[in-house]
């Protein structure tokens, strides 16, 4: 840094090392309170969609009976996934408000007593509107181009489109530190005031882009790439479905496409977001000195 004092990814390690085996733990049963509320909404959604997949396995027995073909109806196994989606949503908002809790006050363990998880969620669920309307605003832009002037050349169609892209880059980047304000005590909108703030005058775009953009594309490629170098556990996934429950290969498929899923979601709560979230809050303890 060019103030003289460590660079933050230097000193987010040494905050997670001194933390030690009790920050580890905690983390830990953060992220495994999660996962098991995930497991059981999952098991949930497999109990209601159980009839669906009966009907299916019923199905393709008939059809190779008659040697026909079939093709199985996923509309109920989809909506009730549709359905659950809010609950399983909640859990990993829930859970990375803990997260950010306990990261936040391992970097700065004064000022962080009076914070509550459901503060820092809340900033979450703002900072994710706040983020949405100019891409919201660029799609209905997109639409009213098409419309008053069907004729118009795609590149005159996609400007609106790319200009929100990048306005939605600004406000994530400018509301990045948020989570650690609202950590330390800030009330929601405030929390979000001040990281804007921050970002616009103390400590500036290009430092902070210069810490969260990588930490974002970290965090992010924990969880898309986890599931492709999963992907060759979906046939012992499928077996063990199977071999332990009823042996229904729609249901089987089913949980064997999932687990890769739920495997990166466990591996970016327990690596990749503390990380991330120690960084961020020390750049926000940084940007109030």
């Amino acid at each position: 840094m060019t103030d003289g004092r460590p660079c933050v990814f230097r000193e987010a390690s040494g905050v997670l090392r001194d933390g030690g085996r009790a920050l580890r733990g905690r983390t830990l049963r953060v992220v495994g309170a999660a996962a098991l509320g995930g497991l059981a909404l999952t098991a949930v959604c497999f109990l209601v969609s159980w009839p669906a997949f009966t009907e299916m396995e019923n199905g393709a027995a008939e059809a190779r009976r008659a040697q026909d073909s079939y093709a199985p109806d996923l509309g109920v196994p989809w909506l009730v996934a549709l359905c659950g989606l809010p609950f399983l949503l909640l859990l990993a908002l829930l859970g990375s408000a803990r997260l950010q809790l306990l990261h936040s006050r391992a970097a700065a363990p004064t000022g962080t007593a009076a914070a509550r998880a459901r503060t820092v969620a809340a900033v979450y669920v703002l900072r994710a509107l706040c983020t949405g309307v100019p891409p919201t605003a660029g799609f209905l832009a997109y639409e009213a181009i098409a419309l008053a002037a069907p004729a118009a050349p795609d590149p005159v169609r996609a400007v609106p489109g790319c200009l929100a892209l990048l306005a939605a880059g600004g406000v994530r980047l400018g509301l990045a530190l948020a989570p650690a304000a609202a950590a330390e005590g800030f009330a929601p909108v405030a929390a979000l005031w001040r990281s804007w703030l921050l970002v616009r005058s103390g400590l500036g775009w290009r430092r902070t882009a210069a810490v969260a953009l990588p930490l974002g594309a970290c965090t992010l490629g924990t969880f898309l790439l986890t599931p492709a170098a999963a992907l060759p556990l979906r046939p012992a996934v499928a077996t063990a479905f199977t071999a332990l429950g009823p042996d229904n290969p729609y249901a089987a498929h089913a949980a064997a496409r999932l687990v890769p899923v739920a495997l990166a979601a466990l591996l970016t709560g327990a690596l990749a977001l503390p990380f991330a979230q120690t960084c961020l809050a020390l750049l926000h303890r940084r940007g109030g000195q």
